[in-house]
């Protein structure tokens, strides 16, 4: 892939322009498109290096990690992007977002807690903990969280309407089901919290 003119063309512009991170999007866009991971991660390490305050490279870094399954190493890059913006609400969201696939409890009780701290909207903690409840399959408690989400937000009563209709008669067990409701979640709290889509 290397040999193909367009790449040797950006790894050739990002050395001759180092200072201008229009080369590295446009790498990392193409790198995606065509499921090129190697010239992603190529890409995403030059930007850190060049660009070590850029939220792009770092959110476009996590996503690969997660996607990929390497959930210890998006936790790196979180603890990582918290330290570097500590009052940016989305290295914690990334954080809450991570701990529900991670066996344990305390990950997520930690974000929790953060993201209480920094007085995150309780509108997207209330869905974090209904999308907790219900990943691990404890559909009583993710019932109750919609109750709460309904009572205190009646103008996104829509939403939590459709989350209720969407898993009202399916088993909180299929992975179908799991990943709907995860990408819905996921999508409705990275709009309230004004996070760009990768």
């Amino acid at each position: 892939w290397l040999a193909e003119p367009f790449w040797m063309m950006i790894f050739l512009a990002t050395e001759w322009i180092p200072n201008n991170r229009w080369f590295l999007e446009i790498g990392i866009a193409r790198g995606k498109q065509e499921n090129n991971d190697v010239a992603l991660v190529k890409m995403l390490q030059i930007g850190l290096i060049r660009f070590p305050d850029d939220m792009l490279f770092y959110r476009e870094a996590y996503h690969l990690k997660f996607e990929q399954g390497e959930l210890a190493d998006a936790l790196g890059l979180i603890y990582d992007l918290i330290r570097r913006f500590p009052d940016d609400p989305e290295p914690v969201y990334y954080g809450l977002r991570t701990s529900l696939y991670l066996p344990r409890e305390t990950e997520f009780n930690e974000f929790r807690r953060i993201a209480d701290e920094m007085k995150m909207p309780g509108h997207v903690l209330c869905l974090i903990d209904y999308a907790y409840a219900f990943l691990r399959g404890r559909k009583e408690q993710a019932g109750l969280c919609l109750d709460q989400f309904h009572r205190k937000y009646p103008s996104l009563n829509y939403y939590s309407d459709i989350l209720r209709f969407v898993t009202a008669d399916l088993p909180a067990t299929q992975n179908g089901i799991k990943l709907a409701v995860f990408t819905s979640v996921d999508h409705f709290c990275k709009k309230m919290l004004k996070i760009a889509e990768t």
